[in-house]
């Protein structure tokens, strides 16, 4: 699907010379646009997703951390449109030691009344994610990302594993603590959503941000192989991570975190990750 040029003319205020499509997630089409004034701009369009929601979580992130992210130049529901960001270089050590310092450093940052969530929800791929602020996070975890979540991947979901993850969500108390620091998370960190150009992140776009425990992020990091041991042993240092910090997180919170976005992905793709989820509940006595 090409952008529409008149549409996106009048947007623009500048003519299309030529578009490329860089595909899009099956929700969204997404086009590199090349106006006739020199400028080069990532046009994104959906009929599903209200793309101002996109926007204002860039924004959050642009404006409350040093993570690199794309200006967004103009956004209505229907349309978003961005500055483009070159990057066409792989995933390398460099890259990985570099995201680990910028995450660290969005880490750092706490939400302005201490609680969790975001004064507005936001979307993790096509879904709806609720950021209703709570002061305590074993709650936010448990109503705003468990049970929400379970209830969008409920028709992919057997009645067993339903019953297992209302039993993880009743245990929540046991396993996660209850006032972490209340970190700025990009909440989406896959290989497709990090944007690298000789060695340095030029870009962490399609952010799913909110305020959050950190060991979230790492825990979606660790489940899609985003980044590697490079990243985490800078991660531990520039965070102050100690040996026995991570053996925690690795004991008893990792796969508690994992288990939202594997519901997500049951959610969006289908039954094909449940064996993942279940094998996860196992693993946390569930």
């Amino acid at each position: 699907m090409m952008p529409e040029p008149t549409s996106t003319d009048r947007v623009l205020g500048s003519r299309i010379v030529r578009s490329r499509s860089l595909g899009g997630g099956g929700w969204t089409s997404v086009h590199l646009v090349e106006l006739d004034d020199g400028r080069r701009v990532v046009v994104k369009r959906s009929n599903s997703l209200d793309l101002r929601i996109e926007a204002a979580m860039l924004d959050v992130l642009a404006d409350r951390s040093n993570l690199p992210t794309p200006r967004v130049e103009h956004v209505s529901a229907g349309i978003l449109v961005m500055a483009y960001v070159a990057a066409d270089s792989p995933i390398d050590a460099r890259a990985e030691r570099h995201a680990a310092d910028l995450l660290a450093d969005l880490h750092t940052r706490i939400s302005p009344d201490g609680t969790y969530g975001l004064h507005f929800d936001g979307l993790i791929g096509a879904l709806p994610q609720r950021n209703t602020p709570c002061v305590s996070w074993v709650e936010f975890y448990r109503e705003h990302r468990l049970l929400a979540m379970m209830h969008h991947a409920g028709p992919n979901l057997r009645s067993g594993t339903v019953a297992r993850l209302e039993r993880l969500a009743s245990r929540l108390g046991e396993m996660a603590p209850d006032r972490p620091r209340p970190s700025l998370l990009h909440g989406d960190v896959w290989s497709g959503n990090v944007l690298v150009d000789h060695g340095r992140i030029a870009a962490l776009i399609d952010p799913a941000a909110y305020y959050g425990h950190a060991e979230v992020e790492l825990a979606f990091i660790e489940l899609f192989s985003t980044f590697g041991d490079a990243f985490f042993e800078q991660y531990a240092s520039a965070a102050g991570w100690s040996a026995a910090d991570r053996r925690e997180y690795a004991r008893h919170r990792r796969d508690l975190y994992t288990v939202y976005p594997l519901l997500v992905h049951v959610a969006l793709f289908g039954a094909g990750y449940l064996g993942q989820l279940e094998q996860c509940l196992s693993r946390l006595g569930c």
